[in-house]
């Protein structure tokens, strides 16, 4: 009887072509789902970020006694803010963040900043149309010619926001209770 001790070198062969394709299936799928978590962290750090923007910008609006848009025509706008206790709130776009400065007499200067998605352009709007004045942060994405497809491409999806407003909300009744 003939016993056979050891592996072919054809078997090898086809062992490590085997692995080989194995592995490189494995590496594709990992580099996929370390791409996939990547864009869904940055959505979520947007998405808070979107939100803490949202009420800060509505409780500075409901409280303000006056507000007014700065700025030239083709410039960044600046949003005006002036509230009961006399501070002054300044909203402007500095490249990719919007900044909140509040002024008060009595407490020393307060910067905030929201950062904005790639390629966003913020823009202030006053409605007195209505009932109610009501005023809106708008932004929507500027195409910029120097960008990519592939650049576009690993943009996180966001949508246009709007957050809107209405103007001196928290004091509307005031003038009605004796």
């Amino acid at each position: 009887m003939n016993r056979r001790r050891g592996i072919s070198l054809i078997e090898m062969i086809v062992v490590i072509g085997a692995s080989s394709i194995i592995l490189l299936v494995g590496a594709g799928m990992l580099h996929t789902l370390m791409r996939s978590e990547r864009v869904a962290t940055e959505s979520l750090v947007h998405a808070t970020n979107h939100a803490r923007l949202a009420a800060q910008f509505r409780d500075d609006i409901h409280a303000a006694t006056t507000v007014s848009i700065q700025g030239e025509p083709g410039a960044d706008d600046v949003l005006q803010i002036t509230n009961p206790n006399a501070a002054e709130i300044l909203y402007s776009q500095q490249g990719r963040l919007l900044v909140r400065r509040e002024t008060e007499a009595t407490h020393p200067p307060r910067h905030e900043q929201f950062r904005l998605p790639v390629d966003v352009r913020i823009r202030f709007a006053i409605n007195d149309s209505g009932p109610h004045k009501i005023a809106d942060l708008s932004w929507n994405f500027v195409d910029d010619d120097s960008m990519t497809s592939a650049e576009r491409a690993t943009r996180p999806p966001l949508n246009p926001l709007k957050i809107e407003a209405i103007i001196g909300k928290d004091h509307r009744f005031q003038e009605a209770t004796p």
